[in-house]
């Protein structure tokens, strides 16, 4: 019952987000190449402004987990009890679930702008 409640609270706070974002969507052939160029500059500068934190965040976060996989397996593998090696198993499954999760689906800013320039000479060609 606690997860079927917040799971229906996270879709409800999801749920304003996720309507409001094809509000944002919109035809931009009516711009002028100057203002895309300044648009696409400002997406620029953030991205590369954050590249530093992403690495962090995304270096960081597979290095706990990694952690937390060797953690919890050493001690499975080193304890009597069955309650406590469940647990331990557990640790290491989610642990090993969240490395690998981070390892193919890194944080999409690590690199700052350069997949969107990739992305804009792709589409220039």
């Amino acid at each position: 019952m606690r997860t079927f409640a917040t799971l229906l609270l996270s879709l409800t706070l999801l749920a304003p987000g996720v309507a409001s974002a094809d509000g944002l969507t919109r035809n931009l052939s009516g711009l002028s190449d100057a203002e895309l160029d300044s648009r696409i500059a400002f997406i620029e500068d953030r991205l590369n402004g954050g590249e530093k934190h992403a690495k962090y965040w995304q270096h960081g976060w597979t290095g706990v987990y990694g952690a937390g996989m060797v953690i919890g397996t050493l001690q499975a593998s080193l304890t009597d009890s069955g309650k406590n090696r469940a647990n331990y198993i557990t640790t290491a499954v989610k642990a090993t679930i969240g490395t690998t999760r981070l390892l193919l689906r890194p944080h999409p800013g690590r690199n700052g702008a350069d997949e969107l320039d990739a992305s804009l000479r792709a589409t220039s060609a």
